[in-house]
Formats: structure tokens, C-alpha cells, sequence
């Protein structure tokens, strides 16, 4: 088994595979490595994107607040 090993910046969901022609029809292996602490937009939880709205004052039950 060969490896071959290149870096690049992920712009979209398509990535240019360097000497892509020697590796046409033939069965590969992909792993993609990257550095977490460079992740300037994490995940935040669901309630973010989704809130909860409540016309009136009442206290949440957990099934409310957890529920997806």
C-alpha cells in the first residue's frame, strides 16, 4: 500500500485529489485529520437555534428543555 499526503484549505465539499489520474479506478482509503482548537464555530446546543417561546411566565419542565 502506497500513502500519499498533501494539506489543503476545505473551501466547499469538493477537494482537488493531486496525480488524481493515477488513482482512477482503483479502490483508496481516505482520512481526513484536522486541528479542533482551530474550530472558530462551534456547535452550539439545539435551544440556541431553535428557542423556546412562552407567552407567559412558567417555569420549563427537564422533557421541555431536553427534548429535540
Amino acid at each position: 500500500m502506497q500513502a500519499i499526503e498533501f494539506e489543503i484549505d476545505i473551501n466547499d465539499e469538493f477537494i482537488k485529489i493531486p496525480n488524481f489520474e493515477q488513482l482512477k479506478n482503483k479502490h483508496v482509503k481516505i482520512i481526513l485529520l484536522y486541528n479542533e482548537e482551530e474550530n472558530k464555530n462551534p456547535r452550539l446546543p439545539n435551544i440556541f437555534y431553535n428557542p423556546i417561546i412562552k407567552t407567559k411566565y412558567e417555569l420549563f419542565q427537564r422533557e421541555e428543555i431536553y427534548s429535540e
